[in-house]
């Protein structure tokens, strides 16, 4: 264990047992918060002059939860960093951790992970990190990569810039070859200022994360900042704050913007239109084929209608000549039959009737008999 692990374990341990080491200090009031000017989206001076960001929203509700007093103090960072240093303020809620960090400063638990990112612009060589070595490269001054180069004399031309912002339009208007800044302020910078001609490189640099940072030696303040990050996570307030300023900072289409959420939303009503006109449609299409179907089924009807009316005017044609011919053959066969029976009946009088005669009148009635049922 370092040793200002070694220091804060200590003041840890005898903060939980009641006793605190000679010289301690309570907790001032208020507390002087330094806070980045030039830090977005975790710290900055917002429009109307105030300390606005991530890190300021969450030391606030950290505050609230353990009844710290505080004032904030606006300033650039390599200002606050000595000063912080110096112990002429308290406390910086968003502080990279680092060796010669650890020398001066003591942390809390992580607030929050982080990556930083290499943004070239499109006419850049560099294409990856292995390409950063001997190139020219855009730092914050002060900052995380700044301390790390200078520390582990990493083999590029360090160009510093006073603030992130600064880093990413020097780059944009053709200074250096790359810079190196985190994820979520380089796409905050590039919509700010559309930055049309500057991307990210995408692969991630690396993942620190952020942490309150506090003077060595100030354990019991320490103390209270760990117990308020712990309250804050436990009830849900951390993920409020997160998504308020993370969760509008994913890269934006052309949708975005005022124009495109109106063109989008004038696609929306086309594309609802077309949606209504398309039921509409089939439900008309279905409503002719139903009603297409009823007259065709009509039509069938009615020529089967009409097919059944011919074939029974034909019948009654048919039974009309058949009635009308049985009535001339059975006057033909009453005649027959007639003088056939006056002619056998004359001649059995006189004793010689012909059998063939009989044959005749008996042929004449099954005739007769015949025409009555073709009429019936």
């Amino acid at each position: 264990m370092n040793r200002p692990r070694m220091r804060t374990f200590a003041w840890l341990v005898l903060l939980l047992f009641g006793a605190a080491p000679a010289g301690a200090e309570e907790i001032r009031k208020p507390i002087v918060v330094g806070i980045d000017e030039a830090y977005p989206p975790h710290q900055f001076r917002d429009a109307q002059g105030r300390p606005a960001g991530f890190d300021v929203d969450l030391f606030r509700a950290v505050a609230d939860e353990v009844g710290l007093e505080y004032e904030m103090e606006l300033g650039p960072w390599p200002l606050l960093r000595k000063r912080l240093e110096n112990g002429e303020i308290d406390l910086n809620p968003g502080v990279f951790r680092t060796p010669l960090r650890e020398r001066h400063f003591d942390f809390t638990t992580a607030t929050v992970w982080v990556h930083h990112a290499i943004f070239v612009r499109e006419d850049s060589p560099v294409e990856s990190r292995q390409d950063l070595r001997g190139s020219s490269v855009l730092v914050n001054r002060g900052g995380y990569h700044d301390d790390r180069i200078q520390e582990e004399h990493l083999p590029v031309k360090r160009i510093v810039a006073e603030t992130p912002e600064e880093t990413l339009v020097r780059l944009a208007a053709g200074e250096g070859e790359a810079a190196v800044l985190l994820n979520t302020q380089g796409l905050y910078f590039i919509r700010k200022h559309r930055l049309g001609n500057i991307r990210s490189l995408g692969v991630p640099l690396d993942k620190p994360e952020l942490r309150f940072a506090v003077p060595e030696d100030r354990a019991e303040l320490l103390l209270a900042l760990n117990d308020g990050l712990a309250r804050v996570r436990e009830r849900g307030t951390y993920d409020r704050i997160y998504d308020h300023w993370f969760g509008v900072l994913k890269p934006q289409g052309p949708w975005s913007t005022s124009w495109g959420r109106a063109l989008l939303a004038g696609l929306g009503l086309i594309a609802l239109l077309l949606i209504a006109s398309a039921a509409w449609s089939a439900a008309l299409r279905r409503r002719v084929e139903a009603r297409t179907r009823e007259l065709r089924e009509s039509e069938e009807n009615r020529q089967r209608l009409q097919g059944q009316l011919l074939q029974a005017q034909k019948m009654e044609a048919l039974g009309q000549l058949a009635a009308g011919i049985s009535h001339d053959f059975n006057n033909l066969l009453t005649v027959i039959i007639g003088g056939a029976s006056t002619v056998l009946g004359q001649m059995e009088t006189r004793g010689r009737a012909h059998p063939l005669l009989a044959q005749v009148l008996r042929a004449g009635e099954a005739g007769a008999d015949l025409t009555r049922q073709l009429l019936a």
